[in-house]
Parts: C-alpha cells; structure tokens; sequence
C-alpha cells in the first residue's frame, strides 16, 4: 500500500499580528476610500479588500462603517 501525503493549505490571509496594527491599517484604508468615494460608495467590502482580510475579519475590529 501507498501512503500519499498531502502538501498543508496555504492560506491568502496574512498572518496575524498585533490587533492595535490591523485597526490602524483599517483605518487608513478606511481613510482612502472615503475620500476617494465618499460615504455612498465606501462599502465594508472594499475596505476589507483593501485590507486584504474577509469583511467578516473586519467586523471582528467595527461594528459597521460609521
């Protein structure tokens, strides 16, 4: 018999790190798309993306964009 072995999931997300860095990176994406879209257009989404995190991750740091 043969024993096959899987190579581990590589993961997208980066690695966490100090919550006191995330929340400011957050902030200054956050930032960014405010002023380049405004209220209207900054969603959680292209905040998260920006962040490179799920916007489930970014609810974890602000209840909602306000």
């Amino acid at each position: 018999m043969t024993l096959v072995l899987k190579k581990p999931h590589k993961s997208a997300r980066k690695p966490k790190g100090d919550g006191h860095l995330r929340r400011g990176e957050i902030l200054a994406a956050a930032e960014r798309i405010f002023i380049a879209e405004g209220y209207a257009g900054a969603t959680i989404r292209k905040i998260a993306d920006a962040v490179g995190v799920s916007s489930t991750a970014l609810y974890m740091h602000f209840r909602d964009k306000d």
